[in-house]
């Protein structure tokens, strides 16, 4: 194997060889589970159309209606069904994010200044950012995400929830003054973004109900934010229907202007690229290297996520060329006037989840497949068809669905936010609540000091990269800051822990900290949901308790003997007892409750 510091040329041409040989299997193994991933891409379907329309918001404003929520729908959708078609990471699924709208926003900004049309300069800026995400393919460079470690890649994980609950609040509060009557239409904007928050969440933890059946659970938890979503709609509608004379505008809407069936794109981009001026071509290569430069980050922390080791999939992964084929995207889109997208946090993960399988022994896996990502992507494609009706949602309940969205990662998965609960409440508590491994092997000191640091960085680029837009507050902050999102994780928290970490810390504390597998215990009960038809006993009403029986005596016989050894000086004893702890044997007793 060729030293990872250096160019490999064929790195691509191997991946495309790896991706045409499992490509067939891609289709036909998900065949037996259609219905779980239909509603695995439903599921995902109803956070990425919340989070496209709010971008499309921002397009409407920024560009004066040049871009809108058509724009961001259609760049998602297209963007996706090329990955699921043609990609190397189908699992990933795209969509627009913030960063991304910024810089088009700014983009269209600079050619209205210059007198150039806006929508053929895209398209010279979609066909620099193909040639760049290309290049970066063929050569081989995205091999180095491997500097990325779970410390960088949660810092980023944190940092997308921060932004979501940012703009959700901010835009809350903008709700008592945009429209006539802001200060009615800004509580009711509160009451129904509040109440949609609570019961999203609520029906997110229905899993656990126990005076229902296990499948309705199962809907209500996978669908929440959906379910909530409609149910709130026509709460919004209630006073327009039952009060004389109500206010058409209370609570304000978003204002699309479509008719049926018709997205109002302007697709014919192509052919007025000749009006833009020669030397604004090659201007464009610096809007495409912004691009390029926030996908490399974005897209390749987006497919880390989606395809995580805990996930266990079968297959392998081929990061440079998809990275290859997101350029295709790019250019695809620029010549349809249309933004460029990428991998979406924390869709990805939430994405993989929804995708779990359980086997004929309970062992849990994901199917690499391409069928719920197109399902995914075809979905927010229709959605183009039918423009008016997402006149009927409050803007209120976009901005809240961000504040539901970043709870995603204060979950039990995000290891990061175990360890900031570590510092303020007791480690029984934790144990009780979190079933890491590193509770039970690094010292509670090592643990703070790792936290603390890691803390430190995610404050630092937070400030840079979002607050900095609270304290100046002007339009042109708005490029630079949001490209400094995640260029501040390459230049400064990439380096932090790659230099500085390794001499703060043991290499074997780093190795349990900082590993790209989620390394957990068994010895708390953990929410597993196998399917149903794995479970053939399973009758009647009353959801099923999954109560994990461990052999635990094993594994605090490894921990004590690791405190006897003092192990957390011996890195080959702590790479072995890692292994011993992921590989030892679980049995699960079902009963019913």
């Amino acid at each position: 194997m060729k030293d990872s510091k250096t160019i490999d040329t064929g790195i691509l041409f191997r991946e495309f060889s790896s991706v045409k040989r499992k490509y067939r299997s891609d289709w036909t193994e998900a065949q037996g589970h259609l219905v779980a991933l239909f509603g695995a891409a439903v599921s995902i379907f109803s956070t990425s159309l919340m989070t496209s329309i709010a971008f499309g918001l921002f397009y409407q404003v920024d560009t004066k209606g040049v871009m809108g929520i058509a724009a961001s729908l259609a760049s998602g959708g297209i963007t996706g069904v090329i990955q699921a078609l043609f990609g190397g990471n189908p699992m990933t699924v795209a969509g627009q994010t913030g960063p991304v709208s910024i810089v088009y926003s700014y983009c269209y900004r600079f050619a209205n200044g210059q007198n150039i049309p806006f929508l053929p300069w895209v398209g010279w800026i979609g066909v620099w950012t193909c040639i760049l995400h290309m290049l970066t393919g063929y050569l081989g460079l995205c091999r180095y995400r491997v500097i990325i470690t779970p410390f960088t890649g949660q810092i980023f994980e944190m940092l997308v929830a921060a932004d979501f609950i940012t703009t959700g609040i901010r835009n809350l509060v903008d709700e008592f003054r945009n429209t006539s009557d802001g200060r009615l239409n800004g509580v009711l904007g509160l009451l129904l973004g509040f109440g949609y928050v609570v019961l999203a969440l609520i029906l997110q933890r229905s899993r656990k109900w126990s005076f229902t059946s296990r499948g309705m659970t199962k809907v209500l938890a996978i669908f929440s934010a959906f379910i909530a979503l409609v149910v709130f709609v026509l709460f919004s509608w209630f006073p327009f229907w039952t009060v004389e004379g109500w206010p058409l505008d209370l609570p304000q809407r978003p204002g699309i202007g479509a008719e049926w069936g018709r997205p109002g794109l302007n697709m014919n981009i192509i052919v007025d690229m000749g009006e833009v001026p020669v030397g604004f071509v090659f201007a464009a290569i610096i809007p495409a290297i912004m691009l390029t430069v926030l996908f490399y980050v974005d897209h390749n922390i987006s497919s880390m996520a989606a395809y995580g080791e805990d996930y266990n999939f079968e297959k392998p992964t081929h990061y440079d060329f998809d990275f290859f084929i997101l350029g295709l995207s790019a250019l695809v889109c620029g010549l349809l006037g249309l933004p460029a997208s990428s991998g979406l946090i924390p869709q990805n993960p939430m994405h993989s989840r929804a995708c779990l399988h359980f086997d004929k022994d309970k062992n849990h896996r994901v199917i690499d497949q391409r069928i719920s990502p197109l399902i995914h992507s075809l979905l927010l494609l229709v959605m183009l068809l039918v423009l008016p009706a997402i006149e009927w949602i409050p803007t209120c309940l976009i901005w809240s669905f961000f504040l539901v969205l970043a709870t995603e990662a204060f979950s039990a998965h995000n290891e990061f936010f175990c360890r900031v609960m570590f510092l303020v409440t007791s480690k029984q508590l934790i144990r009780n609540n979190w079933n890491f491994v590193f509770l039970d092997v690094v010292p509670g000191d090592v643990i703070m000091r790792f936290t603390l640091l890691q803390l430190s960085c995610f404050i630092f680029v937070y400030m840079l990269a979002v607050g900095l837009v609270l304290v100046g507050g002007h339009e042109a902050m708005w490029p630079v800051i949001g490209v400094s999102f995640p260029v501040a994780i390459l230049l400064f928290a990439v380096p932090f822990r790659s230099k500085f970490m390794k001499k703060w810390f043991l290499e074997e504390h780093l190795l349990v900290l900082d590993s790209s597998e989620a390394l957990v215990r068994d010895d708390i009960e953990i929410e597993s949901y196998p399917e149903d038809e794995l479970e053939p006993e399973y009758e009647g009403r009353g959801a099923q308790l999954r109560q994990h029986v461990v052999e635990y005596n094993e594994v605090e016989a490894m921990v004590e003997k690791a405190e006897h050894e003092r192990i957390a000086s011996d890195s080959t004893s702590v790479a072995q007892s890692r292994n011993e702890i992921r590989a030892r044997h679980v049995s699960r007793e079902m009963t019913s409750m």
